[in-house]
């Protein structure tokens, strides 16, 4: 798709300048000054859910070292399966270490899903009357134990998902899409009251369903904070023209738009409704396959102003859905050719890395991808560092004065 670069340089980039002072205020030409970005403003994103803190297994290392090598941002599992699978009997105790470990190493938060009408406990009741009140409690508990932790939030999960005739589905037929998705982010913003939190909107569809959805809540002036964007590429790849205009579509109501759940397989692609191989076997082809498409695919999402994260669906191929080859590293972690094609853009060609001297004023001035940066100036042998936080702003431009020999 043309113009990728060209967008990537208007709208992932900032100006940062450095002005440079002794300790008299003037002006210090000829200072050695480098850049060094430390972390992303856009959400690289992965799910996390094969990390075990706790694991000292070989395997369990390897996968936390290729985690922290290029990504900012994990989504957490908050199925209710699996958190409460007896009544009352909840178990936070593995996600407590999970996100403990994510955010000593600086990762930024989504809990996914609060409500879905799938994957929920075999002794939830189908009443959806006293189902709604378990619900609201959830969501409730939930946010309130990871304030401070979890700033993003998959409050509705496919309000358009009819597959389970459990209370939280009679919920959704009775009350409607509409009204289902509405309750539900009632109840997660006064949950979060006071914090700074993201309420999302996910799903697998961008057709006439979500669109009536998303122009009703619109009329109500009752939008969530961002929408998400699912693309299980299981069966078939998307065009780059198809990715673009899905993501349009959604942006024209004027929230974020974020690919939530990205799979392309580096195997065989299967039709949703056949039967699955097992095993499903990464093969040296489709990995070259998928290398390529996951580049472009990147790039092009990058390069779109409306998208603030992007996340990748799973990480391995150990435990991954469906127990598809979708993942970045094979299931003994070794890294597809995938893998080192994102690490490439996400860490070296989409990473500042400058230097130069400060002009007759003082100044050095060069452009930098938005987010956290390590500015170090050196004169005559000694050093001075600082940190600057590119971003946008009305003048295009982040200022950071350093003054020597205070």
């Amino acid at each position: 798709m043309a113009g990728v670069d060209a967008r990537i340089e208007r709208y992932r980039k900032g100006v940062l300048v450095v002005r440079v002072r002794d300790a008299r205020g003037q002006p210090v030409p000829e200072a050695q000054v480098r850049v060094e970005q430390t972390r992303h403003a856009f959400l690289f994103g992965v799910n996390v859910f094969n990390l075990e803190p706790q694991n000292g297994a070989a395997w369990q290392r390897s996968y936390q070292n290729r985690l922290l090598e290029v990504f900012n941002y994990a989504t957490l599992p908050f199925y209710w399966a699996e958190l409460e699978p007896q009544k009352g009997q909840r178990n936070y105790a593995r996600l407590d270490r999970m996100v403990r470990w994510l955010e000593e190493h600086n990762f930024s938060l989504l809990g996914h899903p609060l409500v879905w009408s799938f994957y929920n406990p075999s002794w939830i009741p189908s009443d959806p009357d006293q189902t709604i009140g378990l619900v609201r409690e959830r969501v409730n508990e939930i946010i309130q134990r990871y304030k401070g932790s979890i700033k993003y939030w998959d409050v509705v999960n496919e309000a358009n998902n009819l597959q389970e005739a459990n209370g939280v589905q009679q919920w959704l037929r009775r009350d409607g899409p509409v009204l289902y998705v509405l309750t539900a982010f009632e109840w997660a913003r006064a949950a979060g009251r006071g914090e700074a939190l993201t309420y999302i909107y996910n799903d697998y569809e961008t057709g006439p369903f979500v669109l009536r959805l998303y122009a009703e809540l619109a009329r109500l002036n009752r939008l969530p904070d961002a929408f998400g964007i699912q693309s299980h590429m299981h069966e078939q790849l998307w065009s780059m023209r198809e990715v673009w205009e899905r993501v349009d579509r959604i942006a024209q109501f004027g929230r974020p738009v974020r690919f939530s759940e990205i799979s392309v397989l580096s195997g065989t692609n299967i039709a949703w409704d056949s039967s699955r191989p097992s095993p499903w076997p990464s093969t040296p082809e489709g990995e070259a396959i998928q290398a390529e498409y996951v580049e472009n695919l990147y790039r092009v999402l990058f390069s779109h102003p409306s998208i603030e994260a992007i996340t990748w669906w799973d990480l391995s191929d150990l435990n991954a859905w469906m127990g598809a080859p979708a993942g970045l590293l094979r299931a003994d972690m070794s890294p597809k050719p995938a893998y080192e094609r994102l690490r490439t853009l996400i860490k070296g060609r989409w990473w500042t890395k400058a230097q130069g001297k400060t002009d007759k004023d003082g100044v050095f001035r060069t452009r930098a991808f938005l987010g956290s940066h390590r500015v170090t100036v050196s004169v005559n042998g000694q050093s001075h560092t600082a940190m600057a936080e590119v971003g946008k702003n009305e003048d295009g431009e982040t200022i950071l004065n350093v003054q020597l020999g205070r």
